[in-house]
C-alpha cells in the first residue's frame, strides 16, 4: 500500500536554522520524509498584531517608498542558496503576511522556488505533490470577505471560489490555510484550551465553506498553541473523516508543538469509531422532512442583513413555559395589574396574526403568520409594523422595526404604514431620551434573488455623547465603500431599488445610492466603529442562549410596553 511520509510546520517566522536542526534529526530517526509543509508567517516572526487588519493603503505607501528594495535574502537561508548546503527535504509553504509576498516576490522565480528545494505554493489552488493534491490559501480572510483587495495577502472572494471550483472531481489529501474553519470545534467535549473565551465561534466562515466543499483528508492551519482535534465525519465517498490539526508557531516559549509527522496511507481504509458528528451541520428535529431540511440550511448559509433577526424554528412549547415563568415573576412585581395587561394584550395580537392566512413567503422569518418567527423575540405589535429584538444585536437595546406586511422595503410601504412606522421611531426617541440616549435608525435596501426580501429598520441606541459623530463617521465610511450621502427630500422620491437610509438623532434623514457591489455589513460596520467595540462586527459572536433572549425581550417589554401605550392610547383598544 502507497504511503507518505509527510511533516508539517507551523510559523517559521524567520527561524530556518531551528526548523531544519529538527527536521534533520526527525528525518534521521523516523525517514525518511518526503514532504514538508509549512503554514503561518514564514519569513518574518510570528506576531499577534498579524491577525489584525492592515491598511491597503499602508501598504500601498511601503510598496512606492521602496521598501521592497531593502529586503535582503534571509541570511539563515544564504548557505542553502550557495549550494552550500541542501536543504534536507523538499518544502512547500504558504505565506500569511504582507512582508511574506515582499520576499516572494524578490526572490522566487516564476515557479515559486526560492532556492533549492523551498517553494512558494501561490495564493490559492490545488498543487499535484508527488500524487497527492494539497489545497491551499495563503493570507488571511476578513469579515465579511471582500470582493477586491490591493492587499497581496487578503483572501478575496474569488480566490476561495477558484479553489473551490478546481477541486471539484478531486480527492483532497490535505488542506493548508492560515486561519480556522467556523465552528471546527463543534461536537468537541474534551481537550479545548480552558483559555479560549469563545472556542465555537473560533475560525472564518469562508474557510469553513472551503473544508465543506473540498472535504480534505487532513487539514492543517496555525495558531499561538498546539490543536489536534478529533476527526470527524464527511458526506463525501472519497473522504469519509476529516482531520484538524493547529500548530504553533517554530518560537514558542512553551515548547508548544510546532512539528507533525505523519504516515499518510490514501488507499487505507479509515475507521470512524473516534469520529465526531460532522462540525458544521447543525441537526434538525426528526420531523423535519428533507425538503424543510434543505430549505433550512439554505437560509442560514445566506449572508443577508435578514440573518440578524431569526435563525431556527419557534418551539412553542419552550415558549409557553417561558412565559409561563415571566408571568408569575411579573404577578409578583408591584405593577403586577398594569403588567398583566400589557402580557395579555401582546399575547392577543401575536395570536391574531398567527391566524391570518400565511404569507406568500412561505419560510420568511419577519412575517408573524408564518411558523418560522421566534415569537420569543417580538417586542410589541403596532397597526403596521412591530418592534422586536434580533439575534447578535450590537448594543444590549438593538432593535428592529419589522414591516407587519411582507414588503420589501420602507419606500415600497403606503402613506398609513410610513406613518406607524415613525410614530414607533418618536416613541423609540422618547423612550430612550429619558434614559440619557439616543437612537440611530437605518435601512438598507437591496435586491434579492429570488425572493422579495421582507423589510426592516435597525435601531441602535447610543450615548448621547457620540449623538455628534454620527454624520461624520457615515460619511467616512461611505467614502471608501463608493457611496454618497445626501439629505433626503420630504417625498422620499429620491429613493430607489438600491440604497441606504440614515435617520440621525436629531431626526435628519439621510440617504444614499448603493454602488453594485455593495457591502452588507455597512452599517453594522460604521455602529461598530463609532462604538468602539471592532469585536461585535460579526453577528454569530454576539449570539446568546435561547433562554438569555427571552428574558431579555420580556424585560424589555415590561418597561418599554406602559410607556408605548401611553404614548399611544388608540393602541388599547384591539378588536
Amino acid at each position: 500500500m502507497e504511503s507518505y511520509k509527510i511533516l508539517v510546520c507551523g510559523d517559521i517566522g524567520g527561524n530556518f536554522q531551528q526548523l531544519y536542526k529538527r527536521v534533520a534529526t526527525v528525518n534521521k530517526s523516523n525517514g525518511p520524509f518526503h514532504l514538508l509543509l509549512c503554514v503561518g508567517a514564514f519569513f518574518e516572526p510570528f506576531s499577534a498584531s498579524h491577525d489584525s487588519n492592515q491598511s491597503e493603503q499602508n501598504q500601498n505607501d511601503q510598496d512606492q517608498d521602496g521598501e521592497q528594495n531593502k529586503i535582503s535574502f534571509p541570511k539563515e537561508l544564504q548557505s542553502y542558496k550557495d549550494d552550500k548546503e541542501v536543504i534536507p527535504i523538499p518544502t512547500y509553504f504558504i505565506a500569511y503576511t504582507p512582508t511574506d509576498y515582499k520576499y516572494i516576490e524578490k526572490f522566487s522565480n516564476e515557479n515559486g522556488e526560492i532556492c533549492k528545494n523551498l517553494t512558494y505554493l501561490g495564493k490559492s489552488g490545488i498543487k499535484d505533490l508527488m500524487g497527492l493534491n494539497v489545497a491551499y490559501l495563503s493570507g488571511k480572510v476578513d469579515y465579511p470577505i471582500k470582493e477586491e483587495s490591493n492587499d497581496s495577502m487578503t483572501i478575496i472572494k474569488t480566490d476561495i471560489e477558484k479553489l473551490i471550483n478546481d477541486s471539484k472531481d478531486k480527492k483532497i489529501d490535505i488542506f493548508l490555510s492560515n486561519q480556522w474553519a467556523r465552528g471546527v470545534l463543534n461536537n468537541v467535549q474534551s481537550g479545548i484550551p480552558t483559555f479560549l473565551k469563545t472556542p465555537y465561534k473560533i475560525g472564518m466562515d469562508s474557510i469553513k465553506e472551503v473544508v465543506q466543499s473540498t472535504n480534505p483528508a487532513y487539514h492543517f492551519s496555525k495558531n499561538s498553541f498546539y490543536f489536534q482535534r478529533p476527526p470527524y465525519l464527511n458526506h463525501s465517498n472519497e473522504t469519509k473523516v476529516t482531520r484538524f490539526l493547529s500548530l504553533a508557531p517554530v518560537y514558542n516559549e512553551k515548547k508548544e508543538k510546532y512539528l507533525f509527522a505523519m504516515n499518510y496511507q490514501p488507499a487505507k481504509e479509515v475507521t470512524t469509531n473516534d469520529a465526531t458528528l460532522n462540525p458544521f451541520e447543525r441537526r434538525q428535529n426528526n420531523n423535519d422532512n428533507s425538503e424543510q431540511h434543505t430549505q433550512k440550511k439554505q437560509r442560514n448559509t445566506e449572508e443577508t442583513t435578514t440573518n440578524f433577526f431569526f435563525g431556527n424554528n419557534v418551539n412553542t412549547e419552550q415558549d409557553n413555559q417561558q412565559e409561563n415563568k415571566n408571568q408569575r415573576k411579573r404577578q409578583h412585581g408591584d405593577n403586577n395589574n398594569q403588567q398583566n395587561r400589557h402580557h395579555e394584550r401582546h399575547q392577543k395580537k401575536f395570536q391574531m396574526h398567527q391566524q391570518k392566512p400565511k404569507p406568500q413567503q412561505q419560510n420568511c422569518w419577519f412575517c408573524l403568520s408564518s411558523p418560522d418567527v421566534d415569537s420569543h423575540l417580538v417586542v410589541t405589535i403596532a397597526n403596521d409594523c412591530y418592534l422586536a429584538f434580533p439575534k447578535g444585536g450590537v448594543v444590549d437595546h438593538h432593535l428592529l422595526i419589522v414591516f407587519i406586511e411582507h414588503k420589501a422595503n420602507y419606500i415600497s410601504l403606503d402613506q398609513s404604514e410610513k406613518d406607524d412606522i415613525n410614530k414607533m421611531i418618536n416613541i423609540l426617541r422618547e423612550f430612550f431620551d429619558k434614559r440619557g440616549q439616543d437612537i440611530v435608525v437605518f435601512e438598507r435596501n437591496s435586491f434579492l434573488k429570488g425572493a422579495i426580501a421582507h423589510g426592516h429598520l435597525q435601531v441602535i441606541p447610543i450615548p448621547k455623547s457620540l449623538s455628534s459623530k454620527v454624520k461624520s463617521k457615515f460619511i467616512e465610511h461611505s467614502t471608501e465603500n463608493n457611496m454618497e450621502f445626501k439629505e433626503l427630500p420630504e417625498n422620499d422620491n429620491a429613493l430607489n431599488d438600491k440604497y441606504f437610509l440614515l435617520i440621525l438623532p436629531n431626526g435628519e434623514k439621510l440617504y444614499s445610492t448603493l454602488p453594485q457591489k455593495s457591502d452588507y455589513q455597512f452599517g453594522r460596520k460604521v455602529m461598530v466603529d463609532l462604538l468602539g467595540t471592532p469585536e461585535k462586527l460579526n453577528w454569530k459572536d454576539c449570539m446568546v442562549s435561547k433562554e438569555e433572549e427571552m428574558n431579555q425581550t420580556a424585560s424589555f417589554r415590561d418597561e418599554f410596553q406602559p410607556f408605548y401605550d401611553e404614548k399611544n392610547p388608540s393602541n388599547d383598544d384591539d378588536d
